[in-house]
């Protein structure tokens, strides 16, 4: 069974700059773990049959949350990552308080609804918000990381969507709907 991602959808021309940096990992060292994933912030992960409820709750934030802006400082890895065993390459943020304060909200109004045997446990003081680029293995990884650091990008950006994938792994997120979020 699949899960519901509720996600941050990056403006478009981060979007093609990350989609461009995943395109570098894979000529480099091959399709990797998250290749084929669309740029994005994930914020929760939720278990529900229901996505309607899931649907409503998040049109409703949306509606209620002004867009984001975020600082990115630059690439960062997550190494030998709990979930893939091999490197992750991400985009790290100066902190922003109001994506915490938008990810307690979610987790507030959804979290009641999941109904997962394991929570998603990235939340509060353990969730590191990241755009990830790929999970890289081990032997390929410096190569890749010293490469894609050469064309890093830093600088501040707007979130305006938040949007709901559905997800079975290995398989690519499939969007279900995007949501904009309230003018500033």
């Amino acid at each position: 069974m699949g899960v519901y991602v509720i996600a941050l959808e990056l403006e478009e021309k981060l979007s093609n700059f990350i989609i461009k940096q995943k395109y570098s990992v894979k000529r480099i060292a091959g399709e990797q773990i998250y290749f084929n994933h669309p740029p994005h912030i994930t914020v929760y992960i939720i278990s529900n049959e229901d996505v309607n409820e899931i649907k409503n709750i998040i049109e409703e934030i949306s509606k209620n949350t002004k867009k984001l802006s975020l600082e990115i400082k630059g690439l960062n890895f997550f190494e030998n990552d709990n979930e893939t065993k091999a490197n992750t390459i991400f985009y790290d943020f100066k902190e922003e308080k109001e994506l915490r304060n938008f990810q307690e909200n979610i987790i507030l109004l959804l979290s009641n609804l999941d109904k997962s045997e394991k929570r998603y446990h990235f939340i509060k003081n353990k969730w590191h918000p990241h755009i990830t680029i790929a999970s890289v293995e081990k032997e390929k990884f410096d190569k890749t990381f010293k490469r894609l650091k050469e064309n890093e990008i830093k600088g501040r950006f707007n979130i305006d969507k938040v949007v709901i994938y559905y997800y079975i792994h290995p398989e690519p997120p499939i969007i279900i709907k995007s949501f904009k979020l309230k003018n500033a």
